[in-house]
């Protein structure tokens, strides 16, 4: 396997952890910005 396929293999199981979320795009900013703010993500720029 080539360490490309090592570095997504690796991004791709960390975004599906059981403790990761990847957010709807169907929800609302506030519902991101929520979200956000928990993890110390700047909401001004959503």
């Amino acid at each position: 396997m080539s360490i490309y396929a090592q570095d997504l293999s690796a991004t791709a199981q960390a975004m599906v952890a059981p403790s990761k979320e990847i957010p709807a795009m169907d929800e609302r900013n506030s519902a991101h910005n929520k979200r956000f703010e928990k993890l110390g993500i700047p909401t001004y720029l959503l």
